[in-house]
C-alpha cells in the first residue's frame, strides 16, 4: 500500500547538522555506506532503514524473508532472520565483507552490569528505561553530545505538515487513547500510525493526540454539510477542519497534531510525572515537546477532567466555547483492548483502515530523514536486544519480559520494551576496534595501489606507538602523507576518513 502523503513540495529540517567529521565520535566511510562509532567501537550501517532499500530487499528475498513490511519495519523474529541474511550474504562472507552484524544492545540487570542511573525510570524487574538513558547503544547514539547529541523528548526527524487523506499534520508515530492499562496500572493504550499496532505505553512516553467527538459535530453551533473525502467512508467539512466517519459516528479534528501549534495552556517549563509513575524528570523538560507530543497526564487528567493545565481541558474551554465551538472533545477510547494488529473495532484502528493503510505502512513518509551521518532514519521505534553482543547475535540473553524485547525510539529518545510481534525498524552494526577500522579503510581506499604498504606501515606505527610522543610523531607523518595523496591516490572523502580514524587510535 502506497503511503498517502501529498505530492506538495515541502522542506523538512533535520534535527541536527553533522559537522567536523575529523574530530567527531561518528566517522562516515568515504563511500557513505557505514559510520564508525568511536564511542561504541563499532561500525554502523549508515542506512537506518536498509531493509527498505532495493539492495536490502534483494538480500531479504535471497534469504526467503517475506515478513518485512512495506515500510521496512519487521517483528523481532524477522529482525533476527534479517541479521542472518546479512551475515550469510555472499556465501557467508557477509554484507560488505562482514558476518558479525548484530542489533544494538541494551544493558540488563543480570547481577554483573552497572545499571544506567541516568534513565528517568526503573521497571518492576529492576531494569532502567525511559528517557536520558545512555548505556544502551542506541540511547548513547541518540543522546551523547559526542554522538548525535539529540535532546529528548524531541523527535530526531521532525515531520512537515503533510496531507494524509482529509487530514494533515499526521505523525507516523503513536497516538494516545483514554483507555488505561489495567495490567500495569500506570500505562494507557495507544495506536500506531506507523505500523497499525494497538498496544500499551508508559504514561511518561511522549506521544501525539488526535481528539474526537461522538456524532456528526456541529461547528460553532451550526450544522455541517460533510461531503465525501475519497477515503473510505470519511467525510470532510467545507472548511476542511473536521472529518466525520459515519461508520462509527465519530468526528475528528483534521489537524492530527494541533498541539504543535496550540498548547491551550498545557505547556510548562518542567514536566512532572504522575504520582504512581516510577519516574524522575529533571527540571527544564517542556510538558509539550516542540513537535507536539506529550505525556498522557499532560493531555488529560481522568481524576480531574476540568484541570485547566491539561491540553484537552484547554481545547474544550477555548474562548469559552471550545475549539471550533465544540466543548466535548475527548481522547479516543480503545474499547477492544486489543494488543496487536487488525484492531479495527477501535476508533483509531478503524481510521487507519479507512485511510487505506495496511500493516506496517506509515501514514506519511519521513522525507529527508538524514540525522548526522545516518540516512533514512525513521522517527519511530527500533529493535534492540539484551547486552552483551552474542554469536549468534541476540539469542542468549533472557528478554526483559515474556514475549517482549528491548526497543528504542528515534521519535522521542524513549528506551523501553515492545511485544516481539510488533513491527519496529532495524539498525545494525558490527564490533570493530579503532585499529581495525583504520587498517580496513586503508585496504579499501588503496587496494591495488603501490602506496598501500607504505600507508599500512605508518598506520601500524600509530597503533603500536609505545608512548604519546611517538604516537604524535607517527600521526603527524601519516596526516602529511594522506594530504599529499589527495587527488592522486586518495579522494578528499577518503583522506578525511583516514585522518579521522587515525586521530582516534
Amino acid at each position: 500500500m502506497k503511503r498517502i502523503a501529498s505530492s506538495i513540495s515541502v522542506l523538512i529540517l533535520a534535527a541536527t547538522v553533522y559537522v567536523g567529521r575529523a574530530s567527531a565520535q561518528l566517522i562516515p566511510s568515504a563511500d557513505g555506506q557505514t559510520v564508525y562509532d568511536a564511542h561504541l567501537h563499532a561500525r554502523w550501517l549508515a542506512d537506518a532503514n536498509f531493509a527498505h532499500s532495493p539492495e536490502g530487499k534483494i538480500i531479504a528475498s535471497g534469504a526467503n524473508i517475506s515478513t518485512i513490511t512495506l515500510g521496512g519495519s519487521m517483528d523481532y523474529p524477522t529482525a533476527i532472520s534479517w541479521l542472518g541474511a546479512l551475515n550469510g550474504w555472499s556465501g557467508g562472507a557477509g554484507y560488505l565483507g562482514h558476518n558479525t552484524w548484530t542489533l544494538p544492545t541494551s544493558p540488563v540487570d543480570d547481577g554483573t552490569q552497572q545499571l544506567d542511573q541516568g534513565c528517568t525510570s526503573t521497571g518492576p524487574g529492576g531494569n532502567k528505561f525511559g528517557y536520558a538513558c545512555t548505556f544502551a547503544d542506541m540511547a548513547g547514539l541518540y543522546s551523547l553530545k559526542t554522538s548525535l547529541g539529540l535532546q529528548w523528548p524531541n523527535t530526531a526527524v521532525p515531520i512537515a505538515d503533510l496531507l494524509a487523506g482529509p487530514f494533515h499534520n499526521f505523525q507516523p508515530y503513536l497516538y494516545w487513547t483514554v483507555t488505561n492499562d489495567t495490567t500495569t496500572g500506570h500505562g494507557y493504550h495507544t495506536f500506531s500510525f506507523n505500523a497499525g499496532f494497538a498496544g500499551s505505553n508508559s504514561t511518561i512516553h511522549y506521544i501525539y493526540v488526535l481528539p474526537m467527538v461522538w456524532g456528526a459535530a456541529a461547528e460553532f453551533g451550526l450544522p455541517v454539510n460533510y461531503t465525501p473525502s475519497g477515503f473510505g467512508s470519511l467525510r470532510v467539512s467545507p472548511d476542511g477542519l473536521l472529518v466525520y466517519d459515519p461508520d462509527i459516528n465519530v468526528t475528528w479534528l483534521a489537524d492530527a497534531n494541533l498541539a504543535k501549534s496550540q498548547p491551550f495552556g498545557a505547556q510548562c517549563d518542567s514536566y512532572s510525572p504522575p504520582p504512581n509513575e516510577p519516574a524522575i524528570f529533571p527540571a527544564g523538560i517542556s510538558c509539550i515537546a516542540s513537535d507536539g507530543a506529550m505525556a498522557h497526564n499532560t493531555a488529560f487528567d481522568e481524576n480531574y477532567p476540568d484541570n485547566p493545565n491539561k491540553w484537552l481541558t484547554g481545547l474544550n474551554h477555548f474562548q469559552g466555547q471550545g475549539w471550533l465551538g465544540i466543548s466535548t472533545w475527548q481522547l479516543p477510547p480503545d474499547p477492544g483492548e486489543c494488543d496487536g494488529f487488525h484492531c479495527l473495532n477501535t476508533p483509531l484502528g478503524h481510521l487507519y483502515k479507512e485511510l487505506g493503510l495496511t500493516q506496517g505502512t506509515p501514514i506519511v513518509d519521513a522525507l529527508n530523514s538524514s540525522v548526522g551521518p545516518f540516512y533514512n532514519v525513521q522517527p519511530y521505534l527500533y529493535w534492540s536486544c539484551g547486552a552483551p553482543v552474542t554469536n549468534p547475535p541476540c539469542q542468549t540473553i533472557t528478554p526483559p519480559a515474556i514475549a517482549q524485547e528491548w526497543s528504542f525510539s528515534f521519535g522521542s529518545g524513549f528506551q523501553g520494551t515492545d511485544l516481539q510481534i510488533n513491527d519496529l525498524y532495524v539498525m545494525v552494526y558490527f564490533k570493530q576496534t579503532a585499529a581495525q577500522a583504520l587498517i580496513e579503510a586503508i585496504n579499501i581506499d588503496l587496494s591495488g595501489r603501490p602506496q598501500l604498504n607504505g600507508f599500512l606501515a605508518q598506520a601500524n606505527a600509530i597503533i603500536s606507538a609505545p608512548n604519546s610522543a611517538a604516537k604524535a610523531g607517527a600521526l603527524t607523518g601519516f596526516v602529511s602523507r594522506v594530504n599529499a595523496s589527495i587527488g592522486s591516490a586518495l579522494s578528499a572523502a577518503q583522506a578525511e576518513e583516514l585522518i579521522a580514524l587515525a586521530q582516534i587510535n
